[in-house]
């Protein structure tokens, strides 16, 4: 069985979805092979619904939006709050500057005070060795989150809890 489906879409509602309603301060975009892109915004976003289906469907449509198009700079609409296009992988990231991202070998979370405003990076199923050299010498600190978690969804869910008694710890 294909698990490309179930990854996507538990990616894309342990980073976008709460128990009762919409996370309001998180932008997810994934990041795929050939430059493309689909990013989510959660403070536009409607209608999104937590089944494979519907998340699958969504990607159906960005596909459909990019194999007609040519490799360029356009940016597709699919639904309020969801974008795809084509980007490349420091267009992606923009600045080094508050990038954290998942490695077995980084700082444990619960060392780690995460700023306000931040970007955590999770590459699937590893992350590229140029990458990777990139993240480092940029800046970019790594986090360990429990071992016996490797998809994304998982390790999303994992950093939004502690991000969520981070900040209710302040509050």
């Amino acid at each position: 069985m294909d698990k490309i489906p179930y990854i996507l879409s538990s990616t894309v509602y342990s980073a976008l979805l709460l128990s009762h309603g919409i996370r309001l301060d998180t932008k997810l975009i994934l990041y795929f092979p050939n430059s493309i892109y689909i990013s989510f915004t959660s403070s536009t976003l409607k209608n999104l619904r937590p089944d494979m289906q519907s998340i699958m469907g969504i990607f159906r449509k960005a596909s459909s939006f990019l194999s007609k198009s040519e490799k360029t700079s356009k940016v597709f609409r699919i639904l309020p709050g969801i974008v795809c296009g084509y980007k490349d992988f420091l267009g992606i990231i923009g600045s080094l500057s508050n990038l954290f991202f998942y490695e077995d070998k980084g700082i444990r979370i619960e060392n780690i005070s995460f700023p306000k405003n931040f970007k955590f990076l999770i590459c699937y199923p590893n992350i590229e060795s140029n990458y990777l050299k990139l993240l480092i010498e940029g800046g970019a600190k790594s986090v360990k989150i429990y071992s016996k978690y490797k998809l994304p969804g998982p390790i999303i869910m994992v950093i939004n809890n502690y991000i969520d008694k981070q900040v209710g710890e302040l509050l």
